[in-house]
């Protein structure tokens, strides 16, 4: 029986510059999940072909976030410097269905 699998990864972030690891997405739906009590700006950033993190432009608040990603590419999801005030975030990216394995 084939079963499908996803991808994650999850941190609970509490203080300026914290991120998630990164996780490698190719071709595939993920979505962003997050939740907590707290404030501050949380943003959805790539790598680029130099090693550099980009924003994405895309704010990310509390619930779930969808995304597409065409091709292979790193993300993470954190607070930048400056963006943090007080309380703790629980972020999670997803990567949807990553392939078949047999169980």
């Amino acid at each position: 029986m084939a079963k499908r699998i996803a991808k994650r990864v999850s941190e609970a972030l509490s203080a300026d510059n914290t991120f998630t690891k990164w996780i490698e997405i190719t071709g595939q739906d993920f979505h962003v999940e997050v939740s907590g009590t707290f404030a501050g700006t949380l943003d959805l950033q790539f790598e680029d072909e130099l090693g550099a993190w980009i924003t994405t432009g895309d704010t990310v608040d509390l619930g779930l976030h969808a995304g597409v990603n065409p091709s292979k590419q790193k993300y993470r999801l954190g607070f930048p410097t400056g963006s943090f005030t007080s309380g703790t975030a629980q972020v999670a990216i997803i990567a949807d269905s990553v392939g078949d394995v047999e169980v």
